[in-house]
């Protein structure tokens, strides 16, 4: 049986008996009881539900903030997920991103903390985000209700581009690589399938001509969030490399599809 396999806080989990519909901040919640990933709008436009997801690509990790809201569970196949939970050891110091938001003392009711902290991890550890476009950049996507931003822009101006090496948990190469990704995932009657290959692609949207195609998830995440949507297949596109490329000669340039 194909299993959903990831690391979380650094450690390898497997998931075989939960629904290719259920979306990333609900597991974390109700299953990993991994709680101070919040839920907001549900609709990716707060950033409460900000969490740390790092992919192996050309051989070296990307980290990503990304809405766990608008996330299902499938996409966290081969990749690393850090939660703010995940930062610092219980019985150690806190991270500097989170010591610089004590600091700056840009926490008011808390509630838009953690994912503040997720987005401001990514800043942390880019080699050019001293600028203060780069910095709003990478806070776009979240909000603060008690409008308190130029606390939370002081803690990231004090910790952008600090990061040396990843922590381990955050972006364990090694470990990484040694996650086989599954074609296909199912659970009861619901199917979630992972073409690697614009072949593979188009046989299964052939054999499943209703299929729902998942490029990135904002409809996807949103519909099972707001109209309890469970289509029962769901191909995703991010794993076809034809759609990733970018090629150019001397008088046109082909962009794929994603």
């Amino acid at each position: 049986m194909a299993a959903i396999r990831f690391l979380l806080n650094g450690e390898a989990r497997e998931e075989t008996t939960v629904s290719p519909t259920m979306t990333v901040l609900d597991w974390l919640r109700i299953r990993a009881r991994l709680t101070g990933t919040k839920e907001g709008c549900r609709e990716g436009d707060c950033g409460a539900c900000t969490i740390g997801v790092t992919r192996i690509v050309n051989g070296r990790p990307l980290y990503q903030a990304m809405n766990s809201c608008l996330m299902v569970m499938p996409q966290l196949d081969g990749a690393s997920v850090v939660t703010v939970e995940g930062l610092a050891p219980s019985d150690g110091p806190l991270h500097p991103v989170q010591q610089a938001l004590v600091g700056a003392d840009a926490t008011q009711c808390g509630f838009c903390t953690p994912g503040f902290v997720m987005a401001l991890l990514g800043l942390y550890h880019a080699s050019d985000s001293t600028g203060d476009d780069t910095i709003h950049d990478g806070l776009a996507g979240n909000l603060c209700r008690c409008t308190g931003y130029r606390p939370i822009v002081d803690a990231a101006r004090a910790i952008a581009g600090q990061g040396r090496e990843a922590h381990p948990r955050h972006s364990n190469v090694s470990l990484l690589a040694s996650l086989d990704p599954f074609e296909e995932y199912q659970y009861c009657r619901q199917r979630f399938i992972a073409p690697a290959t614009a072949h593979d692609l188009a046989r299964a949207l052939h054999a499943h001509p209703d299929a729902l195609l998942l490029a990135g998830g904002t409809d996807l995440g949103i519909a099972i969030s707001k109209n309890a949507t469970a289509p029962p297949v769901v191909i995703s596109t991010a794993r076809v490399g034809e759609l990733q490329r970018v090629s150019e000669d001397d008088d046109s340039v082909v962009i794929g599809g994603a």
